[in-house]
């Protein structure tokens, strides 16, 4: 099954660097053939099987990708505003009082015509007073969107994250409230008697436990975990018990280890059901309906639908009395799931649910024979230490991919917080789950008991956490070192099935993986991060140095530019020192990615655009914190000769009377005989300032000011610089129009290449001294 399994999984890997290939439309049915050949024939090839599942996998892929017919609401995101009518999925909440609703649209109204259609939504709202529980029907207006990558190196796919839950359009409302609640549909189904209740539960925690400590408890008992905020992640996430906060097979195991005592209590007492009914036979059976109600009820976790479905497959072997490997069970349900759900594999729980897993099976069954023989109590203490290792090592590639986070601290936290979740907050919390329908006064008391337990769980992580070596480091490797951390993970796992040359071997090129340098650009580098509607500008230079200007900022207070884009991608460059970060001007989306660059790298200088009172609070005690070095700029042109045809050049202008955007600090980098200009965003009055000063010499990459905006006067600049190529930042659609739709028409009757991070992602242009040659983002690399 595991060949299988790698096979496929390595299809679906594949796929996204090349789909829709042509040579697919061959593969298939070739592999097909040769599994129906080596039936046929007594020589069998366990290749023919690996093509087969390999090329299964690469095209289900792209299916995944494709809505069914009649179910693609994208044809709507141009349309403008359309009145929507639609019934409620899910509701789930963000950080900060946000929310989100997951919608069945069943029609849509556009210029007073009703187009009835199917498909699902995902509605964003910033809060409100009503309460939508699954199955309302709702009435809005609001422009529906199509989601996009930013084309980032290291960025979260969105959406194909909404493609795996069969949602292809997005829509906003700045309150919930501006939405019609309609007549509810009947609860006649058991996903929307679980999920009403749910939402109850919801109410009731709410009104039980205080804003911070009702988060927690909702991740804990219900799974929505959208509502714990940031600082409380960062704390789970140090302390290595996020797992904990996230339903999973724990979290079943639990119920289920309840159920049986609790049911067996009982079933002993009949004779009649001991001699026809033996109980560790047919009792697992009786007791799946529970597991499946408490999976619908916590919204369908992919972890707790794993748990599930290998209690499901465990509960027929010993219905059957058949015996097999456990870990033939994991890999069997890890391929089921994927034949239906492919898009599943790039899923962080689904990835470390399993790998968890499948390291408890690995290594657990070898150390639990060293464990001395010890009273009960301190024996358990052993197992769980020994199982939270098995699980820590076999997560830990993963979790610094996704998370890049080491954590420490995680061994500790563990034996301290699973027995307090486990034993008192889990089954207080499920008391207080049953006793909501019949009884609310109860369960609210039970649920304040319940948010004392895990708040001061959490409190106790976060003292651990905050002390010298506990508070875990936030790491951003290269694709080449994760490379390294997964293999090197591989042999602590596969240790006692390895033989040992092939550990040494497998370990040393790990090794050298992981501690090898990462190499110069072997070209002077500019690259324009596609952060949405703001700059981030790297430049790489061939003697190392790493010089970062602005970091780019969304309107949204969720949405991190400079943790989710910026410094992924300063990860996959394997940058670790910045020499120079330099803010050109502080508007937010421009200074707001940043702030998390500031905290998270060593930064050698800052470049500042003015006087750091009249620069933002936060941002300056960022650089006090962290003891960053400031340095300020004369006006006109300032130079830092860096040796015969390597120029660095910074130009600050008299800007008193302007406004910030003219302010803008301009920087000018040469090398051979190629440079590249930067304008931060300059408008028209900067721009003649700019032009009143010599340049320090040609320039033949202009980056257009203030996002290709139609009042910077940018025909004037590229008619006297003459560029070979421009490049714009703006975000995709943006409602500004940039860059302009004159200064597009104009760059092409000039024949001046415009590359633009809107359209094409992320951009990354080389000079070797004589030419530029500019690469996009596609497909997962520059091509």
């Amino acid at each position: 099954m595991l060949p299988w399994l790698l096979a496929f999984c390595a299809g679906i890997a594949t796929a996204p660097f090349g789909l829709h290939a042509p040579w697919m439309l061959i593969a298939v049915p070739a592999a097909t053939g040769l599994v129906y050949y080596q039936r046929r024939h007594p020589v069998r090839h366990p290749l023919a099987a690996g093509l087969f599942f390999f090329c299964t996998g690469y095209l289900l892929y792209g299916l995944a990708l494709t809505p069914a017919p009649g179910e693609d609401l994208r044809v709507w995101a141009q349309e403008g505003e359309v009145l929507v009518e639609a019934e409620v999925l899910n509701v789930g909440r963000r950080d900060l009082g946000k929310g989100y609703v997951d919608l069945l649209v069943l029609s849509v109204r556009k210029d007073g015509l009703i187009h009835e259609t199917s498909g699902r939504l995902r509605l964003f709202h910033e809060g409100g007073e009503a309460r939508i529980f699954p199955g309302d029907h709702l009435r809005f207006r609001a422009r529906l969107r199509q989601a996009y990558n930013f084309g980032t190196p290291g960025e979260f796919d969105y959406p194909r994250y909404l493609a795996a839950r069969g949602i292809w359009i997005t829509a906003y409302l700045k309150s919930i409230d501006e939405a019609a609640l309609l007549p509810r549909a009947k609860l006649d189904t058991p996903r929307r008697i679980a999920g009403y209740w749910r939402q109850q539960v919801l109410v009731l925690i709410d009104q039980a436990t205080p804003c911070d400590t009702a988060a927690l408890l909702g991740a804990l008992l219900v799974g929505e975990k959208g509502a714990i905020s940031s600082t409380q992640r960062e704390v789970l996430a140090r302390g290595g018990i996020s797992h904990l906060f996230s339903i999973s097979g724990l979290h079943l195991g639990l119920i289920g280890f309840y159920a049986y005592h609790l049911v067996f209590f009982f079933w002993r007492r009949s004779e009649l059901l001991l001699l026809y009914l033996p109980p560790r036979r047919y009792l697992p059976l009786f007791l799946l309906p529970v597991l499946l109600a408490y999976f619908l009820f916590t919204g369908e976790a992919l972890p707790t639908r794993r748990a599930f479905a290998m209690a499901a497959v465990g509960a027929v072997l010993w219905l059957y009395s058949r015996r097999t490997a456990p870990l033939n069970v994991l890999w069997a349900a890890a391929l089921i799931f994927l034949l239906f759900e492919p898009l599943l594999l790039f899923e962080a729980s689904f990835q470390l649910s399993f790998a968890g897993v499948a390291g408890i099976m690995l290594l657990l069954p070898h150390w639990s024979k060293k464990v001395p023989q010890q009273p009960f109590l301190l024996r358990w203490f052993f197992l769980l230490g020994l199982t939270t290792l098995a699980a820590t090592l076999a997560t830990l590639p993963l979790t610094l991919l996704h998370f890049h986070m080491l954590a420490p601290a995680a061994l500790l936290t563990n034996l301290l917080a699973v027995p307090l979740i486990g034993l008192v907050a889990v089954p207080l919390g499920l008391a207080a789950i049953l006793l909501t329908p019949w009884w609310e006064t109860g369960a609210k008391t039970l649920l304040a008991l319940d948010g004392l337990v895990v708040q001061a769980t959490f409190d106790l992580v976060a003292w651990l956490v905050s002390q010298p070596l506990l508070a875990g480091w936030r790491l951003y490797p290269t694709p080449r070192e994760m490379l390294g951390v997964f293999l090197f993970a591989a042999i602590l796992l596969l240790w006692y099935r390895l033989r040992p040359h092939l550990r040494v071997a497998v370990g040393l090129c790990a090794c050298l993986l992981i501690v090898l340098p990462t190499s110069r650009p072997a070209q002077f580098e500019v690259v324009a991060l596609s952060v949405g509607q703001g700059d981030a500008t790297l430049l790489r230079f061939v003697d190392g140095r790493n010089i970062l200007v602005d970091g780019g900022g969304l309107r949204s207070d969720t949405f991190d530019v400079g943790e989710r884009l910026v410094a992924p991608a300063l990860g996959y460059f394997g940058v670790r020192h910045l020499d120079a970060v330099m803010l050109t001007h502080d508007h937010p989306d421009h200074r707001k990615g940043l702030h998390f660059i500031l905290e998270q790298f060593s930064v050698g200088e800052f470049w500042a655009p003015a006087p750091l009172d009249e620069l933002d609070a936060e941002f300056v005690g960022i650089l006090s914190r962290r003891q960053v070095p400031v340095k300020f700029f004369d006006l006109g042109w300032t130079f830092m000769t860096e040796g015969a045809g390597r120029e660095l050049a910074i130009f600050r202008g008299d800007g008193r009377d302007f406004s910030l955007n003219d302010q803008s600090l301009v920087l000018y980098a040469a090398h051979g005989g190629e440079a590249v200009l930067l304008t931060g965003d300059l408008e028209s009055l900067g721009v003649a300032e700019l032009l009143l000063h010599p340049f320090p010499g040609p320039v033949s990459l202009l980056k257009l000011p203030h996002h290709g905006s139609g009042r910077s006067n940018t025909e004037t600049l590229v008619t006297v610089l003459r560029p070979q190529a421009t490049f714009a930042s703006s975000g995709r659609n943006n409602v500004f129009g940039h860059p302009a739709a004159a200064l597009v028409g104009y760059l092409e009757a000039v024949d001046i290449p415009l590359a633009r991070t809107d359209i094409e992602g992320s951009l990354r242009m080389r000079s070797d001294g004589s030419a530029w040659t500019i690469q996009r983002w596609e497909r997962g690399a520059f091509r």
